[in-house]
């Protein structure tokens, strides 16, 4: 299974303090084209086979499948043409990660504890509130946040409204108003940032 292997992604280091800024930027994305192999092996084709019929030599597509060498614009063009797509699909396929991997970074805003991790496209947070502590009003610009609480109770405000959140409730609200929160138990929460884009 191929994925990025572990780093600290957005935000800040592990175990700093203080406030999360979202990124929606992803690490620059690598192409993966063993993804090739898969495609002849879905289609019965071996690697004999693909290099005779597209004109691309054996070695040249050993290579390819193996992420020794990347394809040239001719070479992905006849490959894609190949297997019925454009050479824009086959890159998307050999771009798209399998698994991504995160660090959890810890932060505390008062008696406010968080342990999240950032992902390309997602930022997920897990929150203990104190009964009686309220957030400071913040936004973030351009995602959609999901709030869920595990345990306890919460009030969030947005846009002049109030959703109160028992135990096993959730709401999804644009972040890029500005809002907060606020504890009325003991309250442990999870927070899902999505870009927009990927609504």
């Amino acid at each position: 299974m191929r994925g990025r292997g572990p780093s600290g992604a957005g935000g800040r280091a592990p175990g700093t303090r203080g406030r999360w800024r979202p990124t929606s930027e992803a690490p620059e994305a690598a192409f993966d084209f063993s993804v090739i192999r898969e495609l002849r092996r879905q289609a019965s084709v071996t690697l004999e086979r693909l290099a005779e019929e597209t004109g691309v030599s054996f070695s040249t597509l050993n290579r390819i499948e193996s992420n020794r060498n990347q394809p040239g614009i001719a070479t992905l063009a006849r490959l894609a043409g190949y297997f019925g797509m454009s050479p824009a699909n086959l890159l998307d396929l050999a771009g798209a990660r399998v698994v991504d991997y995160a660090e959890e970074e810890l932060a505390t805003l008062g008696q406010e504890r968080r342990r999240g991790v950032t992902l390309p496209d997602v930022r997920v947070v897990l929150g203990e509130g104190v009964a009686g502590q309220s957030q400071t009003p913040h936004s973030h610009e351009g995602f959609y946040q999901v709030q869920w609480v595990v345990r306890g109770r919460m009030q969030v405000r947005v846009l002049g409204r109030t959703i109160d959140l028992a135990a096993g409730q959730a709401a999804r609200f644009d972040a890029s108003y500005e809002h907060a929160a606020s504890f009325v138990e003991d309250t442990t929460y999870v927070v899902v940032l999505v870009p927009k884009r990927t609504r």
